[in-house]
């Protein structure tokens, strides 16, 4: 068991196998394998005893620097995908602890087999390699996984149609109109054009313009 603590720099907790109890900020967690648990600066918990066949991996960022607003800016991406996903996700969780449902994702155990190989290695490049797994891995949480915020659940489901206006924005801004949009997602125009503002805070043409400068 470990004893109630709490620190101040950013923790992953990744059940590898097996699986765990752990009491943080006064909520019960159940980590299941294949889930990841993640906890801003001065988050506190405790660790029940793991049997002989449960394994939970730490990763750690040891600074006081380094917490979840540092983690969400670390790649400077062009995308809006990534940026709205992103600003979305940061408003929400900025010293929340966050339990990813990565368990039904094919890709995350990937990933992080990649980051562990790359650290424990330490191979040449190790440290620029792991700078760039990082906003891959938040990428693949945040936009193809459940995830609860301190208990409040949110639904991959949820910036799906925001995802798709996005990328298909990326994909024909040479052509592409709000119209052409809500045609090709379903949508009746002005409810599109209200969740785009509403989710995004900037309107259809805003964001095509913007990317139509970033193309030129």
């Amino acid at each position: 068991k470990t004893p109630k603590h709490s620190h101040n720099f950013l923790e992953f907790n990744y059940m590898l196998d097996g699986e765990c109890h752990q009491i943080v900020n006064g909520h019960d967690i159940h980590l299941k394998k294949g889930e990841l648990l993640l906890m801003d600066n001065n988050s506190s918990h405790e660790v029940k005893a793991l049997s002989k066949n449960d394994i939970l991996i730490n990763i750690i960022f040891p600074n006081e620097k380094f917490d979840l607003d540092w983690l969400l800016k670390i790649n400077n991406q062009d995308s809006s995908i990534f940026t709205f996903l992103m600003q979305d996700f940061s408003e929400r969780s900025i010293g929340e602890f966050i339990v990813f449902k990565s368990h039904c994702s094919n890709d995350v155990p990937i990933i992080l087999e990649h980051i562990l190989n790359n650290y424990f290695t330490n191979t040449i490049f190790s440290n620029e390699t792991l700078r760039f797994y990082i906003p891959i891995l938040l990428m693949e949480l945040i936009g193809n996984t459940d995830y609860t915020i301190s208990g409040n659940h949110f639904p991959k489901s949820q910036n799906q149609t925001i995802v798709k206006c996005l990328r298909l924005i990326e994909l024909e801004y040479d052509t592409i109109t709000l119209d052409k949009l809500a045609l090709k997602l379903s949508y009746n125009k002005n409810y599109l054009s209200n969740l785009i503002k509403d989710k995004t805070s900037h309107t259809f043409t805003e964001l095509l313009n913007e990317h139509r400068l970033k193309q030129a």
